[in-house]
This record gives C-alpha cells, structure tokens and sequence, in this order.
C-alpha cells in the first residue's frame, strides 16, 4: 500500500506560488493544499496557475468554506478547475471556521447559524455531485 503525503501552502507571489508547487511535485508530494481565507488568495485561481505548471499533483483549497459562495458559483468554479487540471481537482467543503463570520460580513455575504450553514453545505455537495464530472 502506498502513502500520499500532502502539503498546504500559501502563495505570497505568483512566482513563489509557481516555485512552490513545482517542487511539492518534485519532492513527492501527492497533494498541495491551499487555505479558504481572505488572508490568503483565492483558492480557485491559484490552484488554476498550480494546475497550468504542474502535471500529477493533485489540487484542492484545504476545506472550502460553503457558507461563502453559492452553490451555482462553486458548481462553476469546480467544474472550470477539474477541466483546467485534467481531473485533478478535489474539493474539500466545510461550514467555515470560527472567525469566518467576519469574512463573510466583509464579503457581504450571510453566515448563518450552524444549522442554516450545513445546509448550505448539504446544498453545495449535492450541487457539485450531480453537476461536475468526477
């Protein structure tokens, strides 16, 4: 049985981001992750770029806050990364960390009590289940 090993990081430039999964790829890694924050870049675009430099890691934001986005725009978003990476999106979903509520305020987006937040999770999955090839 083989292990896969994976690896969050945080691009702080487009070119150390580039730098940075290219040698995750180098080094082995199964895996490169990249946090949901607007302390960090958006997980979407910047695992596109990894995807456009790099041929078998495996992409995917470390746990994508549902309660941020619709389930119409992560279905798109999924979708577009899965076709950009030959398949080697993954999507990880969650309701969102403890301080995510003030994202979601600067975002202009509601957060939610915990159950309306994993119902929006519940939706999300679902949406991205039927809509977006594996």
């Amino acid at each position: 049985m083989s292990m896969n090993f994976g690896i969050v990081i945080a691009p702080r430039s487009g070119a150390t981001w580039i730098e940075a999964v290219q040698t995750a790829e180098r080094q082995g890694y199964g895996t490169v992750l990249l946090p949901d924050t607007l302390y960090t870049p958006s997980p979407f675009p910047a695992l596109a770029a990894a995807a456009a430099v790099t041929t078998t890691l495996r992409l995917r934001p470390n746990v994508l806050a549902a309660p941020m986005r619709s389930a119409a725009a992560t279905v798109r978003e999924t979708a577009a990364l899965q076709l950009l990476s030959d398949g080697r999106f993954e999507l990880g979903l969650g309701t969102g960390r403890p301080d995510a509520a003030a994202e979601a305020e600067k975002l202009g987006v509601a957060f939610g009590s915990a159950a309306q937040r994993r119902a929006q999770l519940v939706e999300v999955a679902r949406a991205v289940r039927a809509e977006v090839t594996p």
